[in-house]
């Protein structure tokens, strides 16, 4: 799996290390103001609803987003198919687990995001923390997260089957760059 994703972004990023590589900043959106709270049930959730926003302005680099302190929703460019049935040499099953990069914390912003199952096809979507009382200018097509690659030791996993199977459907064990 590893060589197939290397051989595949070889053109496009010159970022992958070892096990894992960088993913791109696609969109930036704030939450609109629902006056109820959210709603998390076993089988049902109501989330708040969250709205795109435009980048703010053009830098040499690209269309980037100004971002006052506040949290964010943020989706990479990046769809993540991670298979199922793939194993690595010993035979345990790959996950993938996201890391936030090193700038972003340097530039006093954080990312909270969740665990990627054997199964999980979709968008990479986070929350972006910026904690910086001045803000942060941030380009689109910004290196945000890293996904690496791992395996489970001694125990048997099932596929991902949450309540989001299917959003973008199932399909090969790569992942795409959507733009």
């Amino acid at each position: 799996l590893y060589v197939d994703i290397a051989k595949q972004f070889a053109d496009q990023y010159s970022y992958i290390e070892g096990s894992s590589f960088d993913l791109r900043l696609d969109s930036v959106s704030i939450r609109e103001a629902a006056n109820q709270p959210t709603f998390i049930g076993r089988q049902t959730r109501r989330g708040p609803v969250w709205r795109k926003i435009l980048p703010a302005m053009s830098t040499p680099e690209g269309s980037a987003w100004c971002l006052r302190p506040g949290t964010y929703l943020i989706d990479t460019m990046e769809i993540i198919h991670m298979p199922t049935g793939i194993v690595d040499e010993v035979g345990a099953p790959i996950h993938g687990q996201l890391d936030q990069r090193r700038t972003l914390f340097e530039h006093d912003a954080t990312v909270s995001f969740a665990f990627f199952p054997a199964g999980f096809t979709g968008r990479v979507t986070c929350h972006l923390h910026v904690h910086n009382d001045d803000g942060i200018k941030i380009v689109r097509g910004a290196r945000v997260i890293t996904i690496g690659f791992h395996t489970y030791v001694g125990t048997q996993v099932d596929p991902y089957c949450g309540l989001r199977v299917g959003e973008l459907g199932m399909d090969i064990a790569q992942v795409n760059v959507a733009h």
